[in-house]
């Protein structure tokens, strides 16, 4: 119906259901009013799939309205609607959301340009969608903008967030631990609103400077269970612009944690890797050309201790391979058969694989990462949590770097290894 978007728009896109702030658009007449022009012979019920995917989509083009970014970027592929995929994780349904942004798109409440694949999959590019005037203009016309909830005052209001199987969020009953947890993400916060965390370098689609929020999001009905940080903009900033991150007008070194899930999963069975075996994790001598693949040995390992079985392993890193293009496949191997040489030589874990221990594992960093977060917060300095790594101005690098080593070796009685990247 419409294409008026330019080819740089395009490019200037964000994910939709990417990890970012939002606004959410809750009101119960403005989602009724879209309900009712898309579902016209359909009851309207708030607790309803359709209706949760009408949320969803509406808050997610108001908010890159709002944003730094021209258009969301989603996919048509059905496949990514699996349960694994990209989308199916986040609760969404192929025909619904489909349904609901064609819908939109005939009453002229959106913009759209399909995405297209040739069979190299080189000049491949998912579909973009953006709200058009009409649609601003109503959601405006009905919600003032004090009643929208801005990522500013979402996170005020909850810092810590507790979500259901389909990662919805839920209510929770506070005790002294989750009102820790707030308080800790309190004050960073406020710190991160006092810094300057920006960039002369970074292309403006991979930095929005107001988007500084940060909030800590548990999941499958447990305080136990992910608790990862989310909502800072350098969290979804790709590494290779990481270096450039300036805080307060001072450069900044990034410090990660090498192997962090691995080395976590062998404390769980008494077994300190690095002293202990000492190799590199990611090689397997067996495997024609490991270096070169490391990034694919590595999803495969640790999609072993997240995933519930053999083809659940091979479904997510041929989606990261296919869909997410995060790395290459080997050119000699299936992603199948590069399994059993990579699960062979972590022999010792066979007790932990397809045990679907991913959440417990990201607990675990978390926890870490809430340390470091408050210790350095108490010292007024603000440190930029990239889940497992960390980014700090250079004068405290060494203070950033011995605390890491020392905290993870308090929780877990092993020793882990750092790595710094730095400009």
């Amino acid at each position: 119906m419409v294409k008026n978007m330019t080819s740089d728009e395009i490019e200037n896109s964000v994910k939709i259901m990417s990890k970012r702030s939002k606004y959410i658009l809750d009101d119960p007449e403005i989602i009724r009013t879209i309900h009712d022009q898309i579902y016209p012979t359909k009851k309207y019920d708030e607790f309803s799939k359709h209706v949760n995917h009408i949320v969803i989509i509406l808050s997610e083009l108001y908010s890159c309205h709002k944003s730094v970014y021209d258009c969301l970027s989603y996919s048509r592929d059905r496949n990514a609607y699996n349960t694994d995929g990209q989308y199916g994780k986040s609760g969404l349904s192929y025909s619904i959301t489909i349904k609901v942004i064609d819908e939109l798109l005939c009453l002229g409440y959106i913009e759209n340009s399909n995405g297209f694949n040739d069979k190299s999959g080189r000049n491949s590019r998912t579909a973009r969608m953006r709200a058009t005037m009409k649609l601003v203009v109503l959601i405006q016309s009905i919600i003032t903008p004090e009643e929208i909830l801005s990522p500013s005052i979402q996170v005020v209001q909850n810092h810590v967030v507790f979500k259901d199987f389909s990662k919805r969020i839920q209510t929770y009953e506070q005790n002294d631990l989750t009102r820790e947890w707030q308080h800790t993400l309190e004050e960073y916060n406020l710190l991160l609103s006092k810094s300057n965390i920006t960039s002369d370098i970074i292309p403006k689609k991979h930095m929005n400077p107001d988007k500084t929020t940060v909030r800590r999001s548990f999941s499958d009905y447990s305080f136990s269970l992910g608790g990862r940080f989310y909502g800072g903009w350098w969290m979804d900033c790709p590494s290779k612009y990481r270096p450039y991150i300036t805080i307060n007008n001072e450069k900044t070194v990034e410090i990660d944690y090498k192997a962090n899930h691995l080395i976590i999963a062998y404390s769980m069975i008494g077994i300190d890797y690095n002293a202990e075996i000492g190799d590199d994790p990611y090689y397997i001598s067996t495997i024609k050309d490991c270096d070169k693949h490391r990034k694919l040995i590595k999803d495969i390992i640790l999609n072993s201790l997240t995933c519930k079985n053999e083809a659940s392993v091979v479904q997510v890193v041929n989606y990261n391979i296919n869909v997410k293009r995060k790395f290459k496949n080997h050119p000699d191997y299936t992603v199948k058969e590069l399994i059993a040489p990579c699960l062979e030589h972590h022999y010792r874990l066979s007790e932990l694989f397809y045990r679907q221990i991913g959440s417990l594992l990201q607990y675990n960093d978390s926890t870490i990462a809430n340390n470091i977060i408050k210790y350095f917060t108490n010292k007024g300095t603000p440190v930029l949590s990239v889940h497992d790594s960390f980014i700090c101005q250079l004068q405290y690098q060494d203070e950033l770097n011995e605390f890491m080593i020392k905290r993870f070796k308090d929780v877990y009685g092993v020793s882990i290894i750092t790595k710094s990247t730095i400009m």
